[in-house]
């Protein structure tokens, strides 16, 4: 397998689509509406949402938490609720508490497991979950369409190559072509997949130049001055 499928994880980034209008505490909900165009928050800023997210109800009595709930909503969204563009949204208030503590137990769980030199496995939606194992994080996804997508991301773009004996098949049924012809190149030089491909390539060439700078006419014969 490709160094970069296995080891691609560093080429990956990690972002959330939010952003959120007409925000507010109705009874024990948070109502609101998503923005029609998404603001997009990116991991790896200098004061990371997680650090403001878990200590915002650091020593807060019970009675101000509906207020920090909905400041927190306001600024960056729903914790549990996908972004969806121009849509409504509602939650209880209990409900994003109970989630405050869950990542807060998540940063306490993946910390030891560092510390022990032990696997963490951290639940996601709908049964997926991230591995937190040997100072990285693998994701493990249910569906296989979303793993060949990742599988695509966590290769290096320019190294994503499609054969250049591909553009010489023929019609459906008569194809000569390259039948393999989407490959993960060594370096950036690599035009074919294969041996085989790069030498049709070089006939190819041999031929168009032949071709191209013969002093035959067009029926073999020798050319005359």
């Amino acid at each position: 397998m490709n160094k970069f499928l296995v080891n691609g994880s560093a080429n990956f980034g990690i972002a959330v689509e939010t952003g959120v209008s007409n925000v507010e505490l109705q009874g024990d909900r948070i109502v609101g509406t998503w923005l029609a165009t998404p603001k997009v928050i990116h991991a790896g800023a200098s004061r990371p949402v997680a650090i403001q997210l878990l200590n915002s109800l650091v020593g807060i009595e019970l009675d101000r938490r509906p207020e920090v709930a909905l400041k927190f909503t306001k600024r960056f969204g729903p914790l549990a609720i996908p972004y969806s563009a121009g849509s409504p949204f509602s939650f209880p208030m209990f409900d994003w508490v109970a989630h405050v503590a869950r990542l807060t137990e998540i940063w306490a769980w993946v910390a030891r497991a560092a510390r022990e030199k032990a696997p963490a496995d951290i639940s996601l939606f709908s049964g997926e979950y991230v591995r937190f194992a040997d100072g990285g994080f693998m994701l493990r996804t249910l569906r296989l369409g979303t793993f060949v997508a990742l599988e695509i991301a966590s290769v290096p773009a320019p190294l994503l190559r499609v054969c250049a004996n591909h553009r010489y098949g023929t019609a459906l049924f008569e194809y000569h072509g390259c039948r393999s012809p989407y490959f993960i190149a060594g370096d950036g030089r690599e035009k074919y997949c294969s041996e085989s491909c790069a030498r049709a390539g070089k006939r190819r060439a041999n031929l168009d130049w032949w071709n191209k700078n013969r002093k035959g006419g067009e029926d073999g014969t020798q050319k005359t001055r």
